[in-house]
């Protein structure tokens, strides 16, 4: 038996066979492809592929588009309510687990904040970094040697908290020196989100309707 890729697709494509009407490519776009107009148009819209995501941000016209006709459906009825409560809740049951082993991290070790592209001063009094912690700003690749350096001499009593934008790549550099994940350093930025404008991710609710 063959095994079917899309299976959703494939089963149309089965019952309907040549029984279709085929319409022009123009009135047919993957949001993914046409979101950055920001222009809603009189279409066939596939919410699809990379890009495609919806999310419960207000100032999202395709997002909201998805859930006017939604509402419209069978689907949308109490049960989604409750669904929408019980994510939200486990959402904030890991985030609560992910605080507490950020606590026990850095319990008893001496932080380093490795910042990136942000205001100093600013993220000194949001996490409180006293003058004897070490903070480094990172404006070249050389910069995290001193990371590296620091743990060489630190016998596991310290702890990076990294502050980036381009957190992947210093994540890769500190791994290939040797450094772990989890552990030796940590994405700050994870844990507050908000504090650096990333958008809080809604698709995770959205997917328990």
């Amino acid at each position: 038996m063959d095994i079917c890729p899309y299976p959703d697709q494939d089963i149309m494509n089965y019952c309907f066979s040549e029984n279709y009407l085929k319409l022009p490519p123009n009135i047919s776009w993957r949001v993914g492809i046409i979101k950055t107009t920001n222009k809603i148009n009189k279409t066939i819209y596939h919410y699809c592929g990379p890009g495609g995501k919806f999310s419960l941000d207000k100032n999202d016209i395709f997002s909201q588009l998805y859930f006017e006709y939604f509402a419209k459906t069978p689907w949308f009825n109490s049960k989604i309510f409750a669904n929408i409560y019980k994510s939200i809740d486990q959402l904030l049951i890991q985030s609560q687990i992910k605080l507490i082993n950020l606590c026990s991290l850095i319990s008893q070790r001496q932080r380093i904040f490795l910042i990136e592209n942000l205001n100093t001063e600013e993220m000194k009094k949001i996490f409180s970094i006293s003058a004897e912690e070490i903070l480094i700003q990172v404006k070249e690749s050389n910069d995290l040697n001193k990371i590296t350096d620091e743990f060489k001499r630190s016998n596991n009593k310290k702890i990076c908290m990294i502050i980036s934008p381009n957190y992947l790549v210093i994540r890769n550099v500190l791994i290939s020196a040797g450094l772990t994940e989890g552990f030796d350093f940590v994405n700050l930025v994870e844990f507050f989100p908000n504090l650096f404008q990333i958008p809080f991710d809604t698709f995770p609710i959205i997917k328990s309707m």
